[in-house]
């Protein structure tokens, strides 16, 4: 019984985690931009991903569930 419920807290707590950790990343990567330059910022996350081999397109509930980091798709986003 224990096992089921700590289960279902950890089912309800991992998007507002994920949530939280990619706000987190959101402004470190601000921060970044602002200290070294927006071009030198989406250089190094493409060259990171490239090297994660991170999947580029994955379903937004995976997304919004488990990613504590940017998907690639944002990255290419991000403007210049």
């Amino acid at each position: 019984m224990m096992s089921l419920l700590l289960s279902l807290i950890g089912f309800v707590f991992t998007p507002i985690m994920s949530f939280v950790s990619r706000h987190n990343e959101y402004r470190a990567d601000e921060f970044g931009s602002n200290m070294g330059g927006k071009e030198n910022l989406v250089s190094a996350l493409i060259k990171l991903v490239d090297e994660n081999k991170s999947f580029p397109k994955s379903h937004p509930l995976v997304v919004f569930f488990y990613y504590t980091h940017h998907q690639f798709r944002e990255i290419k986003g991000f403007r210049l």
